[in-house]
C-alpha cells in the first residue's frame, strides 16, 4: 500500500501526545497521532497481477509478533542476485530458527513474496541505484527519543529514494484499507512520516512511501 500523510512533520504529535504518559524511549511503530491517521491517504498497489492469490499461505497462529519478525528477518537478508534455490535455503533456516515450520510450511512462498516486491519496484521505479536494509533511525521529538531501523530504502539516485516498511497481516485486505479497523495501514503514518522527515532532513528526497504486506 502507498501511504500519503497530509500532516507536516512540524505538526506531528502537536496536539495528540500526552507526553507525561509516554515512555522516554519509543519504537517508531509505537508512535501514534490520531490527527495524522485521520488525514492520511492509503492507496492499494499489488506487486503483480495475481494479487491476493500470491500472498504467503500460513498456518494458524496467535503469535503475530514472532511470525512478523520471522518474515521481516528474511526480507532483510534476501539477495535478488542469488538463485531462488539459495534464497529458499536461507528462508528455511530463518523459519526453522523461529520454530515456525508448521506456521510457514512453504519457504518458497516467502522467497516469491520478496521476488514479487523487487520485480514490482524495478518495473515501477527502475533499477535501483543502490539498496539499503535495516538503516539505523534516531530522532528526538517533544522530549521523546524514537529509535529503530528503516526496513528498506530503494535508491533512485544518490539523493532520492523509495521508502519501504514491511508489515504482515494474514486477514482480509479490506481490513488494511478500512480506516475504522485496528489493522488499518494508515495507522503507521506517524512512523513513516518520522522516517521521511529524517531522510529529507539529510537531503534525501523521498519519492514514495510504501508498506509491503508479504502476508
Amino acid at each position: 500500500v502507498m501511504i500519503q500523510p497530509e500532516t507536516s512533520y512540524d505538526d506531528l504529535f502537536k496536539n495528540n501526545m500526552e507526553l507525561s504518559n509516554m515512555p522516554k524511549y519509543l519504537q517508531p511503530s509505537k508512535c501514534d497521532d490520531p490527527e495524522l491517521v485521520k488525514n492520511v491517504r492509503v492507496e492499494l498497489r499489488f506487486p503483480d497481477d495475481s494479487s491476493q492469490a500470491s500472498r504467503i499461505l500460513v498456518g494458524k497462529t496467535t503469535d503475530y509478533d514472532t511470525f512478523g519478525t520471522c518474515i521481516h528477518n528474511f526480507m532483510a537478508v534476501y539477495n535478488p542476485n542469488q538463485s531462488q534455490e539459495h534464497n529458499v535455503q536461507i528462508a528455511t533456516r530463518v523459519i526453522n530458527a523461529f520454530c515456525l515450520k508448521d506456521i510457514l510450511p512453504h519457504p518458497e512462498l516467502v522467497v516469491s513474496a520478496a521476488e514479487r516486491l523487487y520485480n514490482w519496484l524495478n518495473r515501477t521505479y527502475g533499477n535501483a541505484y543502490k539498496i539499503e536494509h535495516e538503516v539505523p533511525f534516531y530522532i528526538e521529538k517533544n522530549g521523546q527519543i524514537i529509535a529503530g531501523e528503516i526496513d528498506l530504502l530503494w535508491y533512485l539516485s544518490e539523493n532520492e529514494c523509495v521508502l519501504l516498511d514491511f508489515k504482515n497481516y494474514p486477514g482480509a485486505i479490506s481490513n488494511v484499507l478500512n480506516n475504522n479497523d485496528e489493522k488499518y495501514a494508515g495507522r503507521y503514518a506517524p512512523q513513516m512520516q518520522l522516517y521521511k522527515h529524517v531522510l529529507e532532513n539529510n537531503h534525501i528526497n523521498v519519492k514514495s512511501v510504501l508498506i509491503y504486506y508479504a502476508v
